[in-house]
């Protein structure tokens, strides 16, 4: 014979069928970008839970959230923006009251419905990876910031200290115009003080000239952007 439930088991299942409806974070597949607005429509990766009077569980896909607000980084004044593509994932996450008035008015105000963590009120974070697959995340770099084009050559990288490397292997040290402008400035004043002799075709000046390119840096790079050092 079933055991007659408990008091304790009809309230437990009460709580577990209303969690069902609470919805806090998930990852998410774009299937649109609207990058005037910086919104997209995005799919749940996680199918969600759903218990027949039975208790038996079965799983079903979640209906696709529109108009989710990109969070891109912000702040002080600055902003970091790239482009989204469908079939990119970001991290939703649903916030605890309706959105709806701030996204409206901004600033401080009163929800003015009663619905709680919804899939409707979702923003959206880009750049969550799954650990295989398609979307794997790649080793990520042990020393410094790097901003690259996935999948491409175009890489730039901030290290410690301040110096800032150009390319793929991030050999190549960014240089300032102000830096080369020197150097540039430089070779120019050795060329023109070099002294033309008549009669020697040039022998004297030619001497000059690969004097004062042997002088020339190995690299005119700066060590630090923002410094002519």
């Amino acid at each position: 014979m079933p055991r007659t439930p408990t008091l304790a088991d009809v309230v437990r299942a009460a709580i577990d069928a209303r969690l069902l409806d609470v919805h806090t974070s998930l990852p998410a597949r774009v299937v649109r970008y609207d990058a005037a607005r910086c919104l997209v429509d995005a799919a749940p990766l996680v199918r969600a839970p759903v218990v027949d009077e039975q208790g038996r569980v079965t799983y079903t896909q979640l209906p696709v959230v529109p108009n989710v607000p990109v969070a891109f980084p912000q702040g002080g004044g600055f902003r970091l923006t790239f482009p989204l593509a469908v079939g990119d994932t970001v991290w939703l996450s649903f916030s605890e009251a309706s959105l709806e008035r701030w996204l409206q008015f901004g600033g401080e105000v009163s929800p003015e419905d009663p619905r709680r963590f919804a899939l409707t009120d979702a923003v959206a974070l880009p750049g969550v990876r799954a650990l295989a697959g398609g979307d794997a995340v790649t080793a990520a770099s042990e020393d410094g910031c790097v901003l690259e084009l996935v999948g491409g050559s175009a890489k730039l990288r901030l290290k410690a200290g301040g110096t800032v490397e150009l390319g793929t292997s991030g050999a190549q040290a960014l240089a300032l115009a102000s830096k080369v402008a020197t150097e540039l400035g430089t070779l120019k004043a050795a060329i023109s003080a070099a002294p033309v002799l008549t009669g020697d075709g040039g022998a004297v000046f030619k001497a000059a000239l690969v004097s004062a390119l042997a002088a020339w840096p190995s690299s005119v790079a700066s060590a630090r952007v923002g410094t002519d050092s």
